[in-house]
């Protein structure tokens, strides 16, 4: 999200136990609590070759791939309070009292987090899942209604025209994109994508064990996949909830205690949540000047494509198959 003037940091605080109702209030307010480098724990984090970084950008299944890699080393554990306290964020480590460098109750370790391939620690496994960049931002925006700002209180496309980034500059989800797809080659990072996620779960886990080097026997194999399905992450919606981050925003930002910040949800309501015309010619502009000249992509189809074809290429060298 672009950065905004420093004199706007200074707002959310006139409004104690409040969420914003503009969006230059919710700017100053996001700015506050995820700008990288506003929290950090005292130990420098020290990454070790076996770690998993679950790094999509937001809003792109992170939470969803937490849950099957944690399924997966763990046996289908469900002892935790919230998802965030077993696969940590890099972004949030002191304040909710993480240790990065810590051992963790399972193996491997897992974080999370949602920088590109530039600003990740090095050293490890990456796992990084692209969205439709159109349906991340509406996705972005049900996600922080009700938690930053009021419901209705901003309109969806004013905010989507934040991540439309100036013609000359790389940034967002654009520039996180870039990122990661300039890592197809490296054996150590597993591209996805959400939409093929969605198509094909048993596959989706398969690819993550691979990375991850875990090879599951079919009864782990089934529960993680039964764990991993939306009846059963909604039905536990608690467990993926931010606590961690809703309990840091009441105190560092005076957001309320009541704030919805649900990850796993039924879907969008496609007649309220809609872009405009304007928004999503503006989307595609951004695409054919910074995405398609650095990768041959006329959309985002075509890299969903071209995702899709590295998998069946890797399964006929390995003799892999997703199926059953």
């Amino acid at each position: 999200m672009k950065q905004t003037n420093n004199d706007m940091t200074n707002k959310p605080a006139e409004r104690p136990w409040g969420r914003a109702t503009t969006l230059e209030q919710f700017i100053a307010l996001h700015d506050l609590l995820f700008t990288p480098g506003n929290f950090s724990q005292s130990a420098p984090f020290e990454p070790k070759a076996s770690d998993v970084f679950i790094a999509p950008f937001a809003k792109s299944g992170t939470t969803w791939l937490q849950h099957i890699a944690h399924g997966l080393r763990s046996r289908g554990d469900m002892g935790f309070e919230e998802i965030g306290f077993v696969v940590p964020c890099l972004d949030f480590p002191h304040p909710m009292g993480i240790d990065l460098n810590a051992s963790q109750q399972f193996e491997p370790r897992l974080f999370m987090s949602h920088a590109n391939w530039y600003e990740v620690p090095k050293g490890g496994r990456y796992i990084c899942a692209f969205r439709n960049p159109k349906d991340v931002i509406v996705s972005y925006y049900r996600f922080l209604e009700n938690w930053f700002f009021e419901p209705d209180a901003i309109d969806l496309n004013a905010f989507a025209q934040v991540f439309v980034p100036a013609e000359s500059k790389l940034d967002d989800w654009w520039l996180h994109t870039i990122s990661w797809w300039e890592q197809r080659d490296n054996p150590r990072v597993l591209l996805l994508t959400y939409e093929d996620m969605l198509q094909d779960l048993v596959g989706t886990v398969r690819k993550v064990a691979a990375l991850m080097e875990i090879a599951p026997a079919d009864d782990v194999l089934d529960i993680v996949v039964r764990q991993s399905s939306r009846a059963f992450m909604l039905a536990h919606a608690d467990r993926f909830d931010e606590r961690g981050v809703r309990r840091l925003s009441e105190k560092e930002l005076g957001l309320p205690p009541s704030s919805d910040a649900t990850k796993v949800t039924p879907g969008a309501d496609k007649n309220r949540y809609r872009l405009s015309d304007q928004v999503n010619a503006a989307f595609d502009a951004v695409w054919r000047n910074q995405i398609e000249p650095r990768t041959g992509f006329s959309d985002y189809d075509d890299l969903c494509k071209a995702v899709r074809a590295r998998h069946g290429a890797e399964s006929r060298l390995t003799g892999f198959a997703d199926g059953r």
